[in-house]
């Protein structure tokens, strides 16, 4: 993960005292924070978990209302870049000409669903 910016992103949700969704751009070590937007410090207890993936559950602990939420994490949507080369040294690029075939196996669980995109040089 060296190699990649963590990413922050912040919104004011509506949280409420049964279990929601938030759909977040940070998809690996996910922490979310929320506080209420209230004027008094009373029952300001939310609470948000397991947002890898992209789906930060957020549920209040006493009271519904608006709350700011700041999310950080890692690899946004759920991409993940391999480098075959350095981007603007097209030499550098790993050469499959002589390779008849290149596969990728993909997995993941039964529900999972995933994209895979590539990028091809051809010189002409």
């Amino acid at each position: 993960m060296a190699d990649y910016p963590e990413v922050v992103e912040t919104a004011i949700v509506d949280v409420k005292t049964t279990v929601q969704y938030f759909y977040c751009l940070p998809t690996t070590r996910v922490i979310g924070i929320s506080q209420p937007w209230k004027t008094t410090g009373l029952d300001c207890g939310n609470v948000c978990y397991n947002g890898d993936g992209g789906r930060l559950n957020m549920i209040s602990a006493s009271t519904s209302g608006n709350s700011q939420l700041i999310v950080r994490g890692y690899v946004p949507h759920c991409v993940y870049k391999l480098p075959c080369g350095i981007h603007k040294e097209p030499d550098s690029y790993y050469d499959v000409r002589n390779i008849g075939s290149l596969r990728a196996d993909i997995t993941g669980g039964a529900a999972a669903q995933g994209h895979l995109f590539l990028q091809q040089l051809r010189p002409y």
